[in-house]
């Protein structure tokens, strides 16, 4: 026999579940749309930097003793440098740098807008009728870091979620199920011969009509036992009567008969009268017993009843 599923772990397991997989759906898609945000934060960082960096690079050119010198930017201390430039001519002539820019990272050739790399996102632009050009670098591994760092941000807190939302989705279950639970330990709690209606207030509309069932089933039982109990001993309370006339005829017949053939006759009909009379008694008794409520729930010692049974046929038939 396969073991049932409790309605209640179900419900709590799947409820969780499903909000489980509609926050995980939910947090990929913030997640996608914070990532497109950072993206065009970062970019706009990038131009930003670009037009902020570009025009005072100009200037820096344009007062030197040799423009096309190449220079490096120093730092006032040392720092990780997430943005790094390279200042160009349209040669594609170093002019300008940062401290800690690599030139292999840029393209051969300067270029403006925006434009992406294997490892890099670039963004370029030009001054003085573009025979001088910015590109800005700036690592994709940063802009990867900063997404993981905001999908955690999503994620950890939907961890702690997880069991509070199981706990608090199976005590709510647990308090909707509450009156099917008292329904059910009330049907458990019923004894063999207890066919009266089971009363259960505010059980949930599903159940409700399966409780009537029930109950409906039982009152049609319970007529059936007692009109069985009732055809029972109606008949033999009727048998009773002419049996007992009919018995009485055959002794008196038994007596008035003469010695002979006639005589075991009336004695062996005789017999089995009495045989018909003791089936009707017991019908009698059979209908009282599963009528009078004697079936019993708790255990009981049958000694004394069999001891009783015992000694009665010993001396009805004379024999042990």
């Amino acid at each position: 026999m396969k073991s049932s599923i409790s309605l209640q772990k179900r419900l709590g397991l799947g409820l969780t579940l499903g909000m489980t997989l509609l926050w995980l759906g939910a947090t990929v898609g913030a997640w996608l749309v914070v990532q497109h945000e950072l993206n065009e934060a970062f970019d706009s960082a990038l131009e930003e930097t670009a037009q902020r960096i570009l025009p005072l690079a100009v200037l820096e050119i344009s007062n030197r003793e040799e423009p096309r010198a190449a220079q490096h930017v120093a730092t006032l201390k040392v720092h990780k440098e997430y943005l790094t430039y390279l200042v160009r001519d349209a040669q594609g002539q170093i002019l300008m740098q940062s401290h800690d820019a690599d030139p292999k990272i840029f393209n051969e050739r300067p270029s403006e807008g925006f434009s992406t790399t294997q490892k890099y996102r670039l963004y370029g632009a030009s001054a003085l009728r573009d025979t001088v050009f910015i590109e800005i670098a700036e690592p994709l591994a940063h802009r990867r870091e900063a997404a993981r760092e905001a999908l955690l941000a999503l994620l950890v807190p939907l961890l702690a979620l997880i069991p509070i939302s199981l706990l608090g989705t199976w005590l709510f279950v647990r308090l909707s199920l509450r009156s099917v639970l008292a329904y059910r330990r009330a049907v458990e709690a019923r004894g063999v011969g207890d066919l009266s209606p089971i009363s259960v207030a505010r059980l949930p509309a599903e159940i409700d009509p399966l409780a009537d069932a029930v109950n409906h089933l039982l009152e049609r039982l319970r007529k059936a036992l007692e009109a069985e109990r009732s055809f029972t001993a109606n008949s033999a309370h009727e048998l009773r009567t002419p049996l007992a006339a009919t018995l009485a005829q055959i002794q008196r017949l038994r007596q008035e008969a003469p010695e002979g053939p006639l005589r075991v006759r009336a004695a062996k009909i005789e017999d089995s009268l009495r045989e018909l009379a003791r089936l009707s008694e017991k019908l009698m008794q059979l209908a009282k017993a599963e009528g009078g409520g004697l079936l019993s729930e708790a255990p009981q010692d049958l000694i004394p009843l069999l001891a009783h049974g015992v000694d009665e046929w010993n001396r009805s038939s004379g024999q042990r």
